[in-house]
């Protein structure tokens, strides 16, 4: 990785154990299921050192869910970081946009907006929560 040939030494650095950790709310982990950078066994090791916590996987390729537009993403990372809900251990979303097919997170944005027929919708009420999503990916094709 880039970030590991930086020649550069933090000013902080945490060299406790991350076993065990527990913190003031479950944390959420997003991986996708094809990631060459960050696999998904590295957010289920992660994930095992902080109790309560939980990892969405997305089914798709790229680094980061970021890469693999999701509707199911969407509503299981609106619904914790609106309500601190955490998806269901094990549970696993598709994509809506199979890569290379000139499908935007702008398009699926519209779609949970109820403005296309081609996905399925998240309710009106949860799409002003998500906004930045629109507005950072709106413009084309992540991938």
């Amino acid at each position: 990785m880039v970030c590991a040939q930086w020649q550069i030494e933090p000013r902080e650095r945490y060299e406790g154990s991350f076993d065990g950790v527990q913190t003031r709310n479950p944390v959420l982990f997003v991986g996708n299921t094809y990631d060459a950078h960050t696999p998904l066994v590295s957010a289920r090791n992660v994930s095992a050192g902080f109790a309560g916590s939980v990892v969405l996987e997305v089914n798709g390729y790229g680094h980061s869910s970021l890469a693999a537009p999701s509707l199911c993403t969407i509503q299981r990372t609106s619904a914790y970081w609106l309500h601190g809900t955490l998806p269901e251990p094990g549970t696993v979303c598709e994509v809506d946009a199979p890569l290379y097919s000139n499908v935007t997170w702008g398009d699926v944005i519209q779609a949970a907006a109820g403005n296309s027929t081609s996905a399925p919708s998240l309710a009106r009420r949860d799409v002003q929560y998500i906004p930045n999503v629109g507005r950072i990916f709106g413009q084309g094709r992540v991938w």
